[in-house]
């Protein structure tokens, strides 16, 4: 079977029309015909991506079972509004292994559990999907570029079970028996691969979705590239970056929500956040009310959360910052011992209150995502930006003493893909760093006063 695809180079020089022979002399072999500048070269190379005189098979879509389809400068068979899948193979291969039991195979006793998730995940994707592109990228060995510039590199990792090894072969056989293009490049991780092909999608007008769970591509997030988690059946946005980058919100959570909708406290509570008291509702301002409507607001607000989400919440953010000169003291009353309407410090510190304790919180009305974006109008990049910005500064100082980094969000703003692609980048950023507590308002509380305050 022959079909036509085209071919670049490397370098980014366009070739010209390439014939694929799909029989070719030898099994697993694709025969190829380049033409550049009036010669024609013939050579072979497998599917999983030999590179012939240096050539780079750039790979999107097929024509029957593997052929491969070039995206490179002047030579495209992508479509403005297409839509490309590109599926972290080595993703699904490790969670396959992982999720299942030891399966052997009767005729010699190989284990074969990887290769069935493997193809469960795949057959599920593929009956799903509305992709007009598909491929499964896959590492192609451990030692990469990355290896010759620091010798450490992912040093830390196990190595691979003995029982997994064997599997790879049969994988990426099991991806060839589906007709869908596989690739791998020597000397890169699939995670190269991956973030090349949809940036050269995006570039040819095509929509991407990225299928895997791998925080480290979180950061391609964007309008046009959107990440599916296979294992939870759900684009990844927000909250889910959050969770993968390991970062716990603190809630600032209104009564009403609790009794209107519940859904989203299962949601929180699976994501191990903290609920912090905020209000009846963004509407109802405390400094508006009587002492006694403001005691029973207070009251009724603590009491439930606690009742909805198993737990009394101990920190406090008012809607709007408002408070009246009765409010510490009312929270501390009702078992608060925090609170984040104080903007004007990078450190905890004790207010007093007539009973109990009560600690300044820092919180932030610039790394903030309704004042930067709504009220000082910047991009969704510059908000970004901002939040390294402010985390550089605060990591240097913090090397003498700590420093508390506050990042205020709002899902209806943040959560828009446009804008989470720079919220992924910048958590990447922070949590790319050594000795950064990543932490919620309560341990905060709980460290300050068992490690700097004496009550």
């Amino acid at each position: 079977m022959k079909t036509k695809a085209a071919i670049a180079y490397a370098a980014g020089k366009p070739l010209e029309i390439v014939t694929l022979d799909l029989d070719g002399p030898k099994s697993g072999e694709v025969l190829v015909e380049i033409r550049a500048s009036g010669v024609c070269h013939t050579d072979e190379f497998t599917r999983s991506g030999a590179d012939p005189e240096g050539l780079f098979p750039v790979i999107f879509g097929h024509e029957g079972a593997g052929v491969v389809v070039d995206v490179g400068p002047g030579i495209t068979t992508l479509k403005k509004g297409d839509h490309v899948f590109l599926v972290d193979g080595s993703g699904y291969i490790f969670r396959a292994y992982h999720a299942l039991p030891p399966i052997n195979r009767k005729s010699d006793g190989l284990q074969v559990n990887a290769v069935l998730g493997f193809c469960n995940m795949l057959a599920k994707l593929l009956s799903e999907t509305d992709a007009d592109h598909i491929a499964v990228v896959f590492d192609s060995a451990r030692q990469t570029f990355r290896n010759r510039i620091y010798a450490d590199y992912k040093a830390h990792r196990p190595e691979t079970p003995d029982d997994l090894i064997p599997q790879f072969g049969l994988v990426r056989q099991a991806t060839d028996a589906f007709s869908v293009c596989r690739i791998e490049q020597s000397d890169f991780e699939a995670d190269d691969l991956i973030a090349t092909y949809a940036r050269e999608a995006v570039d040819a007008g095509a929509r991407v979705t990225i299928v895997s769970s791998d925080k480290d591509l979180m950061q391609l997030v964007n309008d046009k590239v959107e990440m599916y988690d296979p294992m939870r059946d759900r684009p990844i946005r927000a909250a889910e970056v959050m969770e993968k980058f390991g970062v716990k919100g603190t809630v600032a959570l209104n009564s009403d929500v609790c009794t209107h909708y519940p859904r989203i406290i299962e949601e929180g509570k699976k994501l191990g956040w903290e609920w912090m008291g905020h209000g009846t509702n963004n509407s109802t301002l405390i400094s508006r009310q009587s002492e006694a409507e403001e005691r029973a607001l207070i009251k009724e607000v603590v009491g439930t959360i606690a009742k909805s989400v198993g737990k009394a919440p101990r920190g406090w953010l008012s809607p709007a910052l408002s408070e009246t000169v009765r409010t510490l003291d009312i929270l501390a009353e009702n078992g608060i011992r925090y609170v984040c309407d104080w903007v004007n410090d990078d450190q905890p510190y004790p207010m007093r209150v007539r009973k109990g304790s009560m600690i300044a919180m820092p919180y932030s009305t610039e790394i903030n995502d309704i004042p930067a974006l709504l009220d000082l109008k910047q991009s969704p990049e510059g908000f970004g930006q901002m939040i390294c910005d402010q985390f550089d500064v605060l990591y240097e100082e913090g090397a003498k003493t700590g420093r508390v980094m506050s990042i205020c969000l709002h899902p209806f703003l943040v959560g828009y893909p446009h804008r989470s692609k720079y919220f992924a980048k910048a958590l990447a950023h922070i949590t790319s760093r050594q000795d950064v507590w990543i932490t919620t308002g309560g341990e905060i509380v709980d460290w300050y006063k068992k490690n700097y305050l004496k009550l």
